[in-house]
């Protein structure tokens, strides 16, 4: 997990911070999925890693828009090459943790 360095009057990093109730609203047949999915790990777990999820990806889309605005698009084969290249480190990783 990265941690960066905050002040104290930063709100907090994504899935970080106290929880608080909300209210959601949702079509009959999302929530019955979602409840179907969730099983015992409960509804406000699955949502909230769903959200963080998609929260990740929203922010990591702008860095790629922001980059492809500033060097033109990315090429498959840049992907490719950066995906393998997450892929060893993963698996570095995963070795080291064994």
């Amino acid at each position: 997990m990265m941690s960066c360095m905050t002040s104290p009057d930063a709100p907090p990093e994504i899935g970080h911070g106290p929880t608080r109730p909300v209210t959601v609203t949702l079509t009959e047949g999302t929530l019955v999925a979602v409840r179907q999915a969730a099983g015992p790990r409960g509804t406000s777990s699955l949502v909230e890693q769903a959200l963080q999820r998609e929260l990740r990806r929203l922010a990591l889309q702008r860095l790629v828009d922001g980059y492809e605005q500033e060097h033109g698009p990315i090429s498959d084969r840049e992907v490719a090459t950066q995906m393998a290249r997450l892929a060893r480190v993963r698996q570095e990783a995963a070795d080291g943790a064994a």
